[in-house]
Parts: C-alpha cells; sequence; structure tokens
C-alpha cells in the first residue's frame, strides 16, 4: 500500500512538470535575447527538473537506479537558488555588484554540481523511507548546500521587502507584491523536503508543503496573464489553457494508473492497460476539444 507521502509526492510533482516546463519554454520564446527572460526560464527548468527526476527516484525499483536519479534530480536543484537570485536582481534593476555575487553564485553551484558527481560526500546512498521507494541519504557536502540553498533563496526574497518598501504605486510595485509573496510560499513549502532527507517528517507537512510550489507555478502564469509580467502580454493564456488541460485530463489518469496498479490489475486482470490505453486515447480527444473551447474564450 503507497503511503500518503508517495501519493503527494507523484501528484504534486507530476503537475509541477507538466506545468513548470511549458511555462518555462515560453518564457524563454518571448525574448531569447533578454537576460531576464533567460533567467527566468533557467529557473522555472529546473524546478522542473527537480520534480521529475524526483518522480523517479521515489518509484525507482533498486537502490542504484535509484541513487543514479537522484543525483540526476541533485543536478538541477543545485542551480535553483543561483537562477533565482539571478533572476530577483535582475528584475529589481539591482547594480552591477549584485551581478558580481550572481555569477559567484553559479560558480558556486557548479562546484556543488562538481562535488555531487565525483565523490560521496554529497550524497552517500539513497534508501526506503517514509513509503518512498529511495530517497536521499545525505553527506557532508549536503548541509553545506542547504545553507546556501537558504541564504540565497531567501536573500533574494528579503532584497524583494526591501524594493518594495521603497516602491511607492504602480503595476511594478503590484507585480513584485505578488512575486514576492508567491516565492515566500514556495520556497517555504520547497524547503520542507530537506527534513525528509535529515528523517524528519512532521505530520502533514511533507504531504502537503509542495503543493506551495504547485500554487506558485499556477501564480506564475497568473502574474504574467493579468499583470504582464516580464512584459509578457495576453498571448501566455493559450499556454497556460493548454497546461492546465491537459496536465488534467491526461496528467492525473496517469498518476492515477501508477498508484493504483495493482488493483487495476486484480480488477481488470493482466491486460488493465489496454483499457486504460482506450481511456487514455478518448481523454486525448477530449482534452483536444476542451483546448480547443477555452482558447476561443
Amino acid at each position: 500500500m503507497n503511503s500518503p507521502l508517495f501519493i503527494n509526492h507523484l501528484i504534486g510533482f507530476s503537475l509541477l512538470v507538466f506545468l513548470l516546463t511549458p511555462l518555462a519554454s515560453y518564457v524563454l520564446l518571448q525574448n531569447r535575447s533578454s537576460l531576464r527572460h533567460r533567467a527566468f526560464s533557467f529557473y522555472l527548468g529546473s524546478i522542473s527538473w527537480w520534480a521529475f527526476f524526483t518522480i523517479l527516484m521515489i518509484t525507482a525499483s533498486s537502490d542504484h537506479i535509484g541513487l543514479l536519479w537522484d543525483k540526476l534530480c541533485l543536478s538541477g536543484v543545485v542551480f535553483i537558488p543561483s537562477s533565482f537570485f539571478h533572476f530577483t536582481i535582475s528584475f529589481l534593476r539591482s547594480s552591477d555588484r549584485w551581478r558580481q555575487l550572481a555569477r559567484l553564485s553559479y560558480g558556486l553551484s557548479l562546484i556543488f554540481l562538481a562535488v555531487l558527481w565525483s565523490t560521496g560526500l554529497f550524497v552517500k546512498d539513497v534508501i526506503s523511507k517514509f513509503g518512498l521507494n529511495y530517497f536521499t541519504v545525505p553527506g557532508p557536502a549536503y548541509l553545506v548546500f542547504v545553507v546556501f540553498f537558504l541564504v540565497n533563496s531567501y536573500g533574494s526574497i528579503a532584497l524583494m521587502w526591501l524594493k518594495l518598501r521603497k516602491t511607492l504605486s504602480g503595476l511594478y510595485r503590484t507585480q513584485l507584491t505578488h512575486f514576492f509573496w508567491y516565492s515566500l510560499i514556495a520556497f517555504t513549502g520547497g524547503t520542507c523536503n530537506y527534513l525528509l532527507v535529515y528523517d524528519i517528517n512532521l505530520p502533514g507537512v511533507a504531504e502537503t508543503s509542495n503543493y506551495g510550489i504547485l500554487l506558485y507555478a499556477f501564480s506564475i502564469a497568473w502574474i504574467i496573464f493579468r499583470y504582464r509580467f516580464l512584459d509578457i502580454t495576453i498571448v501566455i493564456t493559450r499556454t497556460a489553457v493548454f497546461a492546465v488541460v491537459y496536465s488534467l485530463l491526461l496528467g492525473l489518469p496517469l498518476i492515477s494508473a501508477l498508484i493504483w496498479q495493482q488493483q487495476l490489475e486484480h480488477f481488470l486482470g493482466r491486460r488493465w492497460w489496454v483499457w486504460f490505453w482506450v481511456v487514455g486515447a478518448g481523454l486525448t480527444t477530449a482534452a483536444h476539444y476542451v483546448n480547443l473551447h477555452f482558447q476561443k474564450r
């Protein structure tokens, strides 16, 4: 029987991949020459990378495969704080001094990446814990990275707060206010994953914390649509509608099949996947027409 933590991780991370991957691509395609757009796209892509390989890790069939997925997962995680800091100082129009710190932050991310793949100091191993097939066993360098993550992330949020105090009104203040609060919620929820690494499972917290990041993904799409975040116009709604429709009509059934595979096999027989394929084909057609309906509106 899969644990509530396993089920919530599978659902939450799958939806993150479905939502953030097209959103990151769209942001980049809007203005490839913009450093701000590239930084934000890389930031969203790093989160999506983390979510995707976390799914593979927690569902892995053996420890050596789980360890590989964990290292690939962390290969994206090491760039989340540096890319978030980079985008933040770009959005805040900070001075060159802060840009130098962004380069230093990326350099530290590369060092963590090298340590991850060349030594056992970052990750010792993976083991089964809290109902997840496999999860990280940290090495001594992992704690150093957690400090780096927290300093970069909450330091960036603190810079937003300081900028808010100096910005009295206008569209820019509205954009910054939303981004500040959504980022605070997302990083507070995402940071709870580090508790699991150190065998701390607070009742209800681990199961729901990643939904803060999911809310963040929806919120980013919302402020782009509603408040022209990054000067992206209303055309983002087409990507947002596409991502939401296909995530709900195709993503959730797929996740359900992964979770209740044994029960489906028991009731439908060894060829249960044939029925799932038929349902999937029907949902694909339905998703196409639902997407067209909302696009016209």
